[in-house]
């Protein structure tokens, strides 16, 4: 039979728990800590995982995990991977299916996978790139901007060195397609040099290539008088404003008109994220 008593404090600093074996709670000089009943280690305590319903809840070590996850498996929501697939891994879900939502990260438990907690700054990182309704690119490091699915995932960083000063590049192979569209966006701040087209097979008489940055506000890094599709060669313009805003960052596009049934290459775009001063 349990006795229960009104005890309101003790004198004592320490004060056990669960017998001589068990743990004790004691007083220091800015809180409390958990010790071993000989008062020679520190104890673990266990919580349940912050609701965020309050800036004062403690977080536990899940919490601490679902914060900076690496994404090691992603699917769509309507074919899941079964609970216990990915044991002890997260994913991404990037497009909404079933009780899937794209945007979310999950963890696999065995058991079920579990929808992690994501407040805004939450941060992950991706192994190889994740394409869907939402795509990710290959070592990206990405923090969510909002608490809502999708969560306004936004690259900070693409796993090569910092950005600042550093000219960067994307490739983009070139077919019949009307449209190619680079993974990786251009962002505010940064400044475009030069659009390299070049023309390994030629494409039909008429064709038309246009390179642009497509923001709200589309930014013109080539326009199709710049270069000669039909004409094996490579077409090098110099961006005169290359100054990128919030309005036109975005990915890089290549309009392809006229429907050509044949013609190949690539087409490269030369940028640094962040100038130094």
């Amino acid at each position: 039979m349990s006795v229960y008593r009104n005890l309101f404090g003790t004198m004592k600093d320490l004060f056990h728990v669960g017998g001589p074996k068990g743990s004790a709670i004691k007083n220091i000089l800015d809180g409390l800590s958990v010790r071993t009943a000989a008062d020679d280690d520190f104890q673990n305590i266990s919580i349940k995982q912050a609701s965020g319903v309050a800036a004062e809840h403690g977080v536990n070590w899940e919490d601490l995990r679902d914060a900076n996850a690496l994404m090691q498996f992603s699917f769509d929501g309507a074919t899941a991977p079964a609970a216990g697939t990915n044991t002890g891994t997260y994913g991404m879900c990037h497009t909404s299916g079933g009780a899937y939502t794209a945007g979310q990260v999950y963890y696999d438990d065995g058991a079920a996978l579990r929808a992690t907690k994501i407040p805004v700054g939450t941060r992950i990182t991706t192994g190889t790139a994740i394409s869907g309704t939402i795509d990710f690119i290959a070592n990206g490091t990405y923090v969510a901007h909002s608490a809502s699915a999708p969560f306004s995932w936004t690259l900070k960083g693409d796993g090569m060195a910092g950005g600042h000063g550093l000219v960067k590049t994307i490739e983009l192979a070139i077919d019949t397609a009307a449209q190619k569209i680079s993974t990786s966006s251009i962002p505010a701040d940064a400044i475009v040099h030069s659009i390299h087209t070049g023309i390994t097979t030629g494409y039909d008489p008429g064709t038309t290539i246009e390179v642009i940055l497509d923001g709200t506000s589309s930014l013109v890094l080539q326009p199709a008088n710049e270069n000669v599709p039909d004409d094996p060669n490579v077409y090098l313009s110099d961006v005169e404003n290359g100054d990128v805003t919030a309005s036109n960052e975005g990915n890089v596009v290549v309009n392809i008109g006229g429907s050509p049934s044949a013609g190949a290459g690539k087409v490269i775009v030369k940028f640094t994220p962040v100038s130094l001063s």
